[in-house]
Protein backbone atom coordinates (compact mmCIF):
# COMPACT_ATOMS: atom_id res chain seq x y z
CA UNK A 1 0.00 0.00 0.00
CA UNK A 2 1.39 3.42 -0.86
CA UNK A 3 2.21 5.76 1.75
CA UNK A 4 3.56 9.06 2.25
CA UNK A 5 6.57 9.63 3.97
CA UNK A 6 7.11 11.61 6.79
CA UNK A 7 9.22 10.74 9.55
CA UNK A 8 9.13 10.91 13.58
CA UNK A 9 10.23 14.60 13.18
CA UNK A 10 7.07 15.36 11.52
CA UNK A 11 4.93 14.77 14.38
CA UNK A 12 3.52 17.58 16.72
CA UNK A 13 3.30 15.03 19.51
CA UNK A 14 6.70 14.24 21.53
CA UNK A 15 5.27 11.47 23.83
CA UNK A 16 4.70 8.60 21.76
CA UNK A 17 6.33 5.33 22.96
CA UNK A 18 8.85 4.17 20.09
CA UNK A 19 9.84 0.84 21.44
CA UNK A 20 7.93 -2.30 20.54
CA UNK A 21 5.76 -3.85 22.71
CA UNK A 22 5.74 -8.06 23.01
CA UNK A 23 4.82 -9.26 19.42
CA UNK A 24 4.98 -5.59 17.75
CA UNK A 25 7.61 -5.22 15.18
CA UNK A 26 8.19 -1.55 14.32
CA UNK A 27 9.93 -2.50 11.23
CA UNK A 28 6.92 -3.89 9.63
CA UNK A 29 4.80 -1.77 7.31
CA UNK A 30 2.87 -4.48 6.15
CA UNK A 31 0.34 -5.61 8.95
CA UNK A 32 -3.31 -6.45 7.96
CA UNK A 33 -6.01 -3.80 8.40
CA UNK A 34 -7.87 -5.69 10.87
CA UNK A 35 -4.36 -5.40 13.76
CA UNK A 36 -5.04 -3.62 16.73
CA UNK A 37 -3.94 0.43 16.43
CA UNK A 38 -1.98 1.57 19.45
CA UNK A 39 -2.48 5.50 19.31
CA UNK A 40 0.49 6.08 21.70
CA UNK A 41 3.18 3.45 19.40
CA UNK A 42 5.19 6.16 18.08
CA UNK A 43 5.56 4.18 14.72
CA UNK A 44 2.07 3.11 14.49
CA UNK A 45 0.77 6.22 14.79
CA UNK A 46 3.43 7.42 11.84
CA UNK A 47 2.60 4.42 9.69
CA UNK A 48 -0.99 4.73 10.00
CA UNK A 49 -0.89 8.88 8.62
CA UNK A 50 1.11 8.39 6.30
CA UNK A 51 -1.47 6.21 4.57
CA UNK A 52 -4.08 8.11 5.59
CA UNK A 53 -2.43 11.59 4.27
CA UNK A 54 -0.70 9.41 1.03
CA UNK A 55 -2.64 11.05 -2.48
CA UNK A 56 -4.82 14.34 -0.58
CA UNK A 57 -3.85 17.65 -2.14
CA UNK A 58 -2.05 19.10 0.91
CA UNK A 59 0.04 15.63 2.69
CA UNK A 60 1.19 17.41 5.14
CA UNK A 61 -1.98 19.22 6.09
CA UNK A 62 -3.89 16.05 6.57
CA UNK A 63 -1.05 14.50 7.98
CA UNK A 64 -1.06 17.09 10.82
CA UNK A 65 -4.71 16.83 11.05
CA UNK A 66 -4.92 13.29 11.73
CA UNK A 67 -2.85 13.05 14.23
CA UNK A 68 -4.73 16.01 15.90
CA UNK A 69 -7.35 14.20 15.35
CA UNK A 70 -6.71 10.71 16.84
CA UNK A 71 -7.10 12.57 20.32
CA UNK A 72 -10.33 12.70 19.89
CA UNK A 73 -10.45 8.95 18.56
CA UNK A 74 -13.24 6.53 20.27
CA UNK A 75 -12.09 4.13 22.90
CA UNK A 76 -14.29 1.41 20.79
CA UNK A 77 -12.58 2.22 17.00
CA UNK A 78 -9.65 0.17 17.47
CA UNK A 79 -8.38 -2.10 14.24
CA UNK A 80 -6.57 -0.04 11.67
CA UNK A 81 -9.34 -0.01 9.04
CA UNK A 82 -12.04 1.36 10.92
CA UNK A 83 -9.40 4.27 12.49
CA UNK A 84 -8.66 5.23 8.82
CA UNK A 85 -12.29 4.51 7.88
CA UNK A 86 -12.66 7.18 10.98
CA UNK A 87 -9.95 9.56 10.12
CA UNK A 88 -11.81 10.06 6.44
CA UNK A 89 -15.37 10.33 7.67
CA UNK A 90 -13.27 13.04 9.48
CA UNK A 91 -12.16 14.58 6.64
CA UNK A 92 -14.85 15.22 4.78
CA UNK A 93 -16.64 16.88 7.04
CA UNK A 94 -14.10 19.04 8.56
CA UNK A 95 -11.97 21.41 6.14
CA UNK A 96 -8.29 21.50 5.81
CA UNK A 97 -7.17 24.53 5.54
CA UNK A 98 -3.56 25.36 3.39
CA UNK A 99 -0.41 25.07 6.15
CA UNK A 100 -2.50 22.66 8.63
CA UNK A 101 -3.01 24.85 10.73
CA UNK A 102 -4.04 22.71 13.67
CA UNK A 103 -6.70 25.87 15.45
CA UNK A 104 -8.35 25.61 12.29
CA UNK A 105 -9.11 21.96 11.89
CA UNK A 106 -10.30 20.82 15.36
Amino acid sequence: MASSNFTRGDLHRQDYEWSAQHGDDPASRLWPDDVLFDRNQGYEVLSLLNRFAFGKPDERAYFLAGEEWLRDLPGNIRARRNVLAWLEERARFRPIFKGGALNQIR
